[in-house]
């Protein structure tokens, strides 16, 4: 009775409902399961799609996991927590969400007997997180990595990789196409981590196909004003302005009222506004940009003026666009028009706006920063677009982390499979249950090949009985086995480029993981009634309250991030402790200030910097061993904590180290110094020994004996990079090979080091040695080179140079080394007799090596990996090796250079010497003996690229045989006795692929082959050669139907081409040459750049005129006597530069009335005109005029009356010294005419600009 009166106690608000126990993990578990089926068919390149609709009409096809994941709309908690963990995957790798979802689900599910039985969750997670830690380390140790790759094979496998995100979407169709756009957008923003910087814009219309990448800035004009029709729509090396202001007049608001006294006084307003406007657009046309860009909106008015300024312009740019512009070009967006200077314009090659389907896009390529890409997305469908948008985020997100993580391992269910092999055989080591729940995790791993198998319409139950006996051969070599999509049975999906970033399958694992550990360890479920509104008003306002101080904080998020600001973050922290230590986030203008004030007070205590750190020693020693950088503000450290703090800070700023390189020796000392002193060096290095979280360290110029004791320190676990630089006192390195992280080591000028210890150095992958003048051997423990001894187990790259007295051998054991150079040290090279563990070696340079006669048999047998091959200036080296060497061996040779080797009479030793087969490039320089090539250069099939340059005793190339049809490239230069060339150069049948032909000063060749020239030829060069003519008769009859630049020099009248130019030529270059006319040019429609250079007899030009589409010409030192009105500039109405130098007698140019020069013109020269004594009125007819240049014109000393044209933005005057003297600053007559160009624009940079485009 008692027991019946005991009052109930209520925990819980009314209308909560609970449900707990075993019921609640049944069915967490039952809603999971019910998750991972909804996207269990979408998974593999054969998955099924889904359709998905909202309650807004919108439609999404797609069978992207995280695309699903996104777009459902589950309330069920425990699937909530399983979506959420599935998101995260594709957020930190960009893809595997399917897969996390379905392992997590068929981790639950193989759970849910054991829960059903009444096993302790906890049991269960212990295991699964033992399993997953297990199964985390396989894959470590299966994963291959991709590094050492050259960059164009490190680009396929990635595109192989980007593949693999795109081969089950709707553009599987043209995964090769998109996998390639995505690798080369990736590779363009380099290490910048700000995927933003790849910009994915979508123009519905067209086909998939037409998607285009753009190595820059693409971005769509979103707002149009009157007059951009106007506009010019492409600039080469234009300047780029950005601006986050407004370029138009206001419209008066509603309602406004002005009380004016007299009517007179609202024009005035009207024109203050109107002059505020025009003074904004002046000083944008003064700045000498060519496109302008604006955050906000460039209205009617402005745009009609730059228009008839011949700038480009567009308001209204997205913040995001803006800023990938500002990344790309190297501007800065300005926030006013006052004071723009040359350092805040951006630039880049080539700016044009381009229709791409029903929009206008403006493009920026060739931008000089080049860390933006942008992917243009086309596709006839809204939903095919989106689809491609979100694949391509995947692809890209998985390529950034392939780069970073360079691992990969099998797909296609290989790697699952052998996880849960290899699971099961550790399962078999444990007792009592967790066997059972081990052995249940290793189960789940299958359902990703019996998934992909039963996607594609496979017997799932006879494809894993395959894998599985595959997986089980005890010599490991099932591993790599999985599913074959395309047979139904199985593959070595490596062997197939089947594989998957080892990152994604890690992270995968572990997120599956601890989402079904996390589901198993909720045991009761708790929903709250609803909150009451007034609840969540006063959590708001709560939040409210902080959201001031985040406010006032983030406009700082960018100048904290400079480099120049980084490194006072540290400083910033302890300021906060010490005027607010309550938080971070009550950060006031105070620390702030403190923050900007921090460099100035650190200048201010450098005197007590010197009499602390350096205690002790002279002061003319102390003056001279000032240390600037990161060791300075490093060592300032200390004094300036014992002024703000105490020991305990000093300890917390020792544990949050942020520079890596403290002890940096900036400058080079003179180590005779009588002032200088070993032990005082000693003591100063010994001080400044850093944390051990340091990872780069360089010594430079170190004067004492030894190191100290840190250096070589085992503790210095993460010292990655280290440069010993100009120590030479110091006589010992056996210190550094104890560092056990040690990647990258750097040693040059020491003197006193005699030996170095093979065996140290286990994880040492650079080695660069340079300037050892005393280096004498490799030195093993026990004296001999033992093959287990000596060991660079990861060493990939080494040099060796100028090491003099270095004799013997390199270490035995080499496996990884993939890059040798070896300069100077004849000792090494000369001791090639038993040949050391190359068989990796890609790349082999030996320079300057004397007594090197050829390369030994041993040597050459041991090199089947190598790809390039370059030997320079080996005075001695009279052959590569000896005929009858078995070649097979150097089968993946595929470049070979040869340079400065003055006795080399043949590339072969023998009669039928030939060539590895498979050589694509040959390059043979300044080798003034050689007299022929070998033989059978037309059995390299391979070839593309041959250079033969200064071998003055070269007759021919070889006897009886042409050259490849492969070769794309043949450049012949300074063979005084070379006489003719091989026949497969020209061609009867046009099956030749010969796209670039130089030959330059060979006076003894007197003729082309019999036959023509190829169609596939677009450049050739006939400098100095060819006495007996060259392409007689009509040019047009030599079948180049695609030439495009054609350049001719040192040729004669009877020796220059006759007859007419083929009519596809972009560049014709004609230079010293003596003629007295041209051929006939006007048909050229498609040239659009003329130079013609140093011809003293031309008279005129040809009949018919100038080609009427040319953008440059340049007329130099040539005696043309027609007047320079009849030459028919005005008519060339694309023409933007013109150059004219030593041509023209006239004393006045161009004319008064404007009519000489076409008003396109944007860049004008004159050169050499020794009677010019003024510049005519006609000049102000050039409205798009920006650089003028004037040399060497000793008369001229007028400018026109009226002045320079507005537009001018760089003047330039050399070696013309009377016009100079007027245009003196605010001293000269002339200098208010040209006061409104800029003063301070870079001169290298113009001069550069200048050269580029051609001006001599």
């Amino acid at each position: 009775m008692a027991a019946m009166m005991q009052p109930q106690i209520i925990l819980l608000k009314e209308g909560t409902d609970t449900s707990q126990g075993k019921a609640q993990l049944v069915s967490n578990i039952n809603a999971c399961t019910a998750v991972a089926d909804v996207v269990r068919t979408t998974l593999g390149p054969r998955g099924m799609d889904k359709l998905i609709h909202d309650d807004k009409g919108n439609v999404t096809i797609s069978n992207d996991g995280a695309t699903i994941m996104k777009l459902l709309d589950i309330i069920h908690p425990a699937s909530k927590i399983l979506v959420d963990i599935a998101k995260s995957q594709d957020s930190e790798v960009g893809d595997g969400t399917t897969t996390v979802v379905l392992l997590a689900g068929e981790f639950l599910k193989e759970a849910k007997p054991f829960v059903e039985e009444g096993v302790h969750p906890q049991n269960l997670i212990r295991s699964y997180r033992t399993a997953c830690n297990l199964a985390i380390e396989k894959v470590k140790e299966l994963a291959v990595s991709i590094e050492g790759k050259s960059l164009e094979e490190k680009k396929s496998l990635l595109a192989k990789c980007a593949a693999t995100t795109l081969s089950s979407k709707l553009i599987g169709g043209e995964k090769e196409f998109f996998a390639s756009m995505v690798v080369d957008s990736v590779i363009a923003i380099g290490n910048d981590d700000r995927l933003n910087m790849i910009g994915i814009k979508k123009v519905p219309g067209g086909t998939m196909r037409d998607s285009f990448l753009v190595n820059g800035v693409a971005f769509k004009k979103t707002f149009s004003y009157a007059g951009f029709e106007q506009q010019p729509k492409k600039f080469v090396n234009p300047k780029i302005l950005l601006l986050n202001i407004e370029l138009e007049l206001k419209s008066e608001k509603e309602n406004a009222e002005i009380r004016l006294s007299d009517p007179s006084q609202y024009q005035s307003i009207v024109d203050a506004e109107w002059n505020i406007i025009y003074d904004k657009l002046d000083k944008c046309v003064q700045s000498g940009a060519k496109v302008v860009l604006s955050r906000l909106a460039i209205g009617d008015l402005a745009t009609q003026y730059f228009a008839d300024r011949d700038i480009f312009c567009a308001g209204r740019v997205s913040e995001e666009d803006l800023q990938r512009v500002a990344a790309a070009t190297g501007g800065t967006v300005q926030t006013t028009v006052n004071n723009i200077i040359d350092e805040v314009l951006g630039t880049c090659e080539i700016f044009e706006e381009k229709q791409v389907g029903n929009e206008r896009f403006n493009i920026f390529s060739g931008c000089p920063s080049g860390r933006t890409a942008t992917i243009v997305l086309r596709g006839g469908a809204d939903q095919f677009i989106e689809e491609a948008e979100r694949s391509l985020h995947d692809a890209i997100m998985i390529v950034r982390r392939a780069m970073k993580n360079s691992t990969v391992v099998a797909g296609g269910g290989a790697i699952d499979m052998e996880i849960s092999r290899y699971l099961r055989q550790h399962a078999r080591t444990i007792a009592g249950k967790s066997q059972l729940f081990i052995n249940s995790y290793a189960k789940a791993l299958e359902v990703i090949p019996r998934q992909l198998c039963d996607n594609a319409g496979f017997d799932a139950t006879d494809v894993l009985n395959k894998l599985r006996q595959k997986h089980a051969l005890p010599s490991g070599e099932g591993a790599p086995y999985g599913v074959d999509i395309n047979t139904g049975g199985i593959a070595d999906s490596f062997s197939n480029f089947v594989w998957e970033p080892s990152v994604v399958k890690i992270n995968a694992i572990n997120a599956a993981t601890e989402a079904a550990c996390l589901v198993l360890s909720v045991d009761e479920t708790v929903k709250n009634p609803k909150s009451e509104s007034a609840q969540g008003e006063a959590a708001a306002g709560a939040m409210g309250g902080r959201g001031g101080v985040l406010n006032f904080i983030r406009p700082f998020d960018t100048f904290l991030a400079r480099p120049c600001v980084r490194s006072f973050v540290l400083f910033l922290c302890l300021l906060s402790l010490l005027v607010a230590p309550q938080s971070v986030l009550s950060v006031s203008p105070l620390h702030i200030l403190c923050l900007l004030l921090l460099p100035q007070y650190l200048r201010l205590i450098s005197k007590e910097y010197r009499s602390t750190v350096f205690k002790g020693l002279t002061d003319q020693f102390a003056a001279r061993m000032e240390v600037v950088g990161e060791v300075f503000l490093s060592a300032l450290l200390e004094p300036l904590l014992r002024k703000l703090t105490s020991g305990d800070l000093l300890n917390f700023v020792r544990k949050t180290q942020v520079e890596k390189e403290l002890n940096k020796w900036r400058r080079r000392l003179n180590f005779d110094d009588p002032l200088r002193n070993e032990r005082n060096e000693l003591h100063v290095l010994d001080s400044l020994k850093p944390h051990r979280s340091l990872e780069e360290l360089s010594v430079t110029s170190y004067g004492g004996t030894e190191f100290p004791s840190w250096i070589g320190d085992s503790c210095y676990s993460k010292l990655v990079h280290l440069k010993l630089l100009t120590c030479r006192k110091i006589t010992s390195l056996s210190s550094v090979g104890k560092l056990p992280a040690l990647r990258h080591l750097r040693i040059e000028g020491m003197d006193g080091v005699k030996e170095v210890y093979a065996e140290d150095f286990q994880s040492l992958e650079t080695l660069y040695i340079d300037d050892m003048l005393g280096w004498e051997r490799w030195l093993w423990s026990d004296g001999v080179n033992e093959s287990t001894l000596g060991k660079f187990p990861k060493l990939s790259e080494l040099t060796l140079k100028y090491c003099p007295r270095l004799i013997g051998d390199l270490p035995s054991c080499l496996p990884s080394l993939k890059k040798l150079r070896i300069e100077r040290c004849q000792g090494v090279v000369l001791a090639f007799r038993a040949a050391p563990d190359l068989t990796s070696l890609a790349s082999l340079q030996l320079i300057q090596i004397s007594g090197l006669v050829s390369l030994h048999d041993e040597l050459v047998q041991a090199l089947v990996a190598l790809e390039d091959l370059d030997l320079e200036w080996c005075d001695e080296l009279t052959y590569l090796w000896q005929d009858g060497v078995d070649l097979d061996k150097l089968s993946s040779l595929k470049r070979l250079r040869i340079l400065g080797c003055e006795q080399l009479l043949s590339l072969v030793e023998g009669e039928e010497g030939i060539l590895p087969c498979n050589l694509e490039v040959l390059s043979v320089q300044n080798c003034s003996n050689l007299e022929k090539l070998v033989d059978g250069l037309s059995s390299l099939t391979s070839l593309r690229d041959l250079t033969i340059r200064c071998c003055r005793k070269l007759e021919c190339f070889s006897e009886g045989a042409g050259l490849p049809l492969s070769l794309k490239r043949l450049q012949i230069s300074h063979c005084g006795s070379l006489r003719s060339l091989p026949d497969g150069m020209m061609t009867v049948v046009n099956d030749s692929l010969l796209e670039k032909l130089v030959v330059t000063a060979c006076p003894s060749l007197k003729w082309l082959p019999k036959g023509k020239l190829p169609k596939t030829l677009k450049d050739l060069n006939i400098s100095w050669s060819l006495p007996e003519g060259i392409l007689q008769r009509d040019a047009r009859e030599t079948s180049c139907s695609n030439l495009e630049h054609l350049t001719l020099q040192g040729l004669s009248a009877t020796t220059f081409p006759t007859g007419e130019f083929p009519i596809s030529l972009k560049e014709l270059d004609i230079f010293n040459c003596r003629i007295p006319s041209l051929p006939p040019l006007h048909f050229l429609f498609h040239l659009t750049t003329l130079r013609i250079c140093r011809c003293n007899e031309l008279k005129s030009f040809p009949k018919g005129g100038l080609p009427p589409n040319l953008t440059f010409l340049e007329i130099s030192s040539c005696k043309i006597t027609l007047p320079v009105s009849e030459w028919g500039l005005r008519m060339l109405t694309s023409l933007k530069r013109f150059a004219v130098e030593s041509t023209i007698d006239v004393d006045r140019f161009p004319d008064d009335e404007g009519l000489l020069l076409p008003t396109s013109l944007t860049c004008l020269e004159i050169s050499n005109m020794e009677n010019l004594k003024s510049i005519s009125s006609g000049l102000q007819h050039l409205t798009s005029l920006e650089d003028l240049y004037i040399f060497e014109c000793p008369k001229l000393r007028v400018f026109p009356r009226e002045g320079l044209p507005l537009s001018l933005g760089y003047l330039r005057i050399r070696s013309s010294p009377l016009l100079k003297e007027r245009c003196l600053k605010e001293r000269g007559d002339y200098w208010p005419v040209i006061a409104h160009i800029p003063e301070d624009l870079n001169e290298k940079k113009k001069t550069e600009k200048q050269a580029s485009n051609g001006l001599t």
